[in-house]
């Protein structure tokens, strides 16, 4: 087949040249696109200051646990199949992203993972 032979909606058969890779992916409702670039909100683990009662009388040397905030990270977007979007730069493999309530997020902001109220999947619907 030549290629002036080639015409829209006609099937053709090609091969792809070079060696797969890996690569990042989040949820599709992860990323949120945006004039200044496309970013992620990643949940991280910070130390909690100490009390400063607890430091300045030197009685209360009790451990607290470390605080979840949200931070955001501006990320490269690549390809997207299905409900995932590869992500090419920003995220690195095991960061827990955010996928929803993105909106209502402050940089450094702390948080709190709810994960009973999970999206559900859409009933798939016969088709007609």
């Amino acid at each position: 087949m030549s290629w002036r032979s080639m015409r829209a909606s006609r099937p053709i058969r090609a091969r792809t040249s070079g060696a797969p890779h890996q690569v990042v992916t989040v949820p599709r409702t992860a990323v949120t696109y945006s004039l200044y670039g496309d970013n992620v909100w990643l949940v991280e683990k910070k130390k909690a200051a100490k009390p400063a009662e607890a430091t300045a009388g030197g009685g209360d040397t009790e451990k607290q646990a470390p605080q979840t905030i949200a931070v955001r990270r501006f990320v490269r977007v690549g390809p997207v199949q299905g409900d995932r979007v590869a992500i090419t730069e920003g995220v690195k493999p095991g960061d827990e992203v955010v996928t929803s309530g993105q909106l209502k997020l402050q940089p450094n902001g702390a948080i709190k993972i709810d994960n009973a109220g999970r999206l559900k999947a859409p009933p798939v619907l016969p088709r007609t």
